[in-house]
């Protein structure tokens, strides 16, 4: 019947469970968890009794377990609203006790607040209406801690929105008030024109609904949450909710069992099963981790390996440099000075000598440029020249002196 993660009457959930979310603790129960079904049932089946309590005395026992078998099954076969587990669970508790929801503006707040994404109803359930700590809702919500503020913002900024669409909605196709409540967001955010500003206004002064629907919308972190309360549990299941909260805190662990009735729904073939269950093990080895878990698990270990092998690599590096450096500070014998009678590398150029220019006869035409030709010759003491110096050195060729001019005949 689903994982061997059983804990047993009055057990324990293993403690891999802690620190898991709402959200998450939901998907392990889709797998057949008991272990997961036992950490909801601890955290919230407290206040599901009181809200039990407020609306049927003799039976709030039967009332609260029932509406948990009715929220696995809906889990199991994948059918559960997209919504915070707590008001979730004054909802099934309200519907097992046949009460009555007030068809008035509680019911149109609860209607707002089901349009919101499940993210945003958490943060406005858990810390407008039940004021938890923002430590609380980030371990039910999944949060990081200092987003907390910024999301209960933009969840206000919603729920308003939504609130004043529902409202809209509601009213007579075409009145008035339609038309009114339509315009009133841009009405609150100063947006509107002059000219339908004067009507918002006029019709405000006449009208006590719409102006009770504006106040609610411009005061939503004061007014919203009584109004949740008493529509999504009952108006005197959501004053018994309210009572016990400011009591006993908004965190209370039911360390009563987890019903028979409830493990046995875990137990029970869903309508449309989303995913198969762990297999159970044999006598004597470790639970098994159900698969949502055991997914997350493997993806932190994955990411944890990674870090400890480019730590390795890195300290790998740093040895390496550390070595080459002790190296290179041990060796400073400079290297010996090549000897000048060693062979050069490189071919030396060889040096021009160019040959004198011959003497003119009486009966040769002078030649204003001496013709001198290049004859390369290499001499032993060029080369011995070039191997002790970096560039060898060139013989100027002599200047060559003017001839004579011939004698008068």
């Amino acid at each position: 019947m689903g994982d061997s993660d059983v804990t047993g009457r009055g057990g324990t959930p293993p403690e891999y469970l802690l620190d898991l979310s709402d959200a998450e603790l939901v998907e392990n129960v889709r797998e057949g968890s008991v272990a997961a079904c036992e950490e909801l049932w601890q955290r919230h089946s407290a206040f599901g009794v009181v809200a039990a309590q407020a609306l049927a005395d003799g039976t709030a026992t039967d009332i609260s377990t029932a509406a948990w078998v009715r929220i696995v099954h809906d889990i199991r076969s994948g059918n559960e609203p997209r919504t915070a587990f707590r008001p979730y669970l004054y909802s099934s508790i309200a519907e097992v006790a046949h009460a009555r929801v007030p068809e008035d503006r509680s019911a149109r707040m609860a209607a707002a607040f089901a349009t919101l994404p499940p993210r945003w109803q958490e943060v406005i359930w858990y810390l407008d209406v039940e004021h938890m700590s923002t430590d609380d809702v980030s371990l039910l919500s999944s949060l990081p801690v200092e987003s907390v503020a910024d999301a209960q913002t933009r969840a206000r900024r919603g729920l308003t929105s939504a609130w004043l669409q529902t409202n809209a909605q509601a009213a007579t196709a075409g009145s008035e008030c339609e038309w009114v409540r339509s315009h009133s967001r841009a009405y609150l955010k100063k947006t509107l024109p002059a000219r339908d500003t004067s009507r918002v206004e006029a019709h405000l002064t006449t009208c006590q609904n719409c102006r009770g629907i504006l106040g609610t919308a411009q005061a939503m972190g004061t007014k919203a949450p009584k109004l949740l309360l008493a529509g999504v549990a009952g108006g005197i299941a959501g004053a018994s909710i309210a009572a016990y909260v400011h009591t006993n805190g908004p965190v209370v662990i039911n360390e009563e069992p987890l019903p028979a009735d409830v493990v046995t729904a875990l137990g029970a073939a869903p309508v449309a099963a989303v995913t198969t269950a762990p297999p159970t093990p044999v006598d004597g080895a470790a639970p098994a981790v159900p698969l949502a878990v055991e997914a997350e698990q493997t993806k932190r270990n994955k990411a944890a390996l990674w870090i400890a092998l480019a730590i390795l690599l890195g300290l790998i590096a740093a040895v390496v440099a550390i070595v080459n450096l002790a190296a290179g500070s041990d060796d400073v014998t400079p290297a010996p000075s090549p000897a000048v009678t060693s062979t050069p590398a490189l071919t030396p150029t060889p040096t021009t000598t160019p040959t004198p220019a011959p003497t003119p006869t009486a009966d040769a035409t002078p030649s204003v440029e001496p013709t001198t030709e290049a004859a390369p010759t290499t001499t032993a003491a060029t080369t011995t020249a070039a191997a002790t110096t970096t560039a060898p050195t060139t013989t100027a060729a002599p200047t060559p002196t003017a001839p004579a001019p011939p004698p008068p005949p």
